[in-house]
């Protein structure tokens, strides 16, 4: 496990889906979902192990989701509103009779379990189609 690449993989993570929800609110739980396929994808594609690339995707979607939905809490789309408020939607939706209102923190676990997931898959086809030989 490469600290720099998982640092790398997270920050890609984190960057296109901050700059794809932004100017695309709407669209912001999809661009957390690519950026976390392809971030995951970068770490499986040099990794000989299916363990380790899963291990790998998981590390950057948890780490760029946290790091990420915490960022996005705070910042604003271009439209006005908060990012946050887009990354969370399925969540907020899943809990909106127990809060009564849109809860920006949801971001958070919304976006480390998407990254969670899309993160593993996209380093399993990383390391399974686009190995480095």
């Amino acid at each position: 496990m490469d600290i720099k690449k998982i640092a790398i993989g997270s920050f890609a993570y984190i960057i296109l889906t901050i700059a794809i929800g932004y100017f695309l609110p709407d669209f912001a739980i999809f661009a957390a979902a690519f950026a976390a396929l392809l971030a995951g994808v970068y770490m499986g594609r040099s990794t000989f192990k299916i363990i380790n690339a899963l291990f790998e995707g998981v590390v950057i979607g948890l780490v760029g989701g946290v790091i990420g939905g915490t960022i996005a809490t705070y910042l604003p789309t271009l439209s006005g509103g908060l990012l946050a408020i887009n990354l969370g939607g399925w969540l907020n939706d899943m809990f909106s009779d127990m809060f009564q209102s849109v809860v920006p923190w949801l971001a958070i676990p919304s976006m480390a379990i998407i990254g969670f997931v899309f993160g593993a898959i996209g380093a399993y086809l990383g390391m399974k189609f686009l190995q480095n030989k």
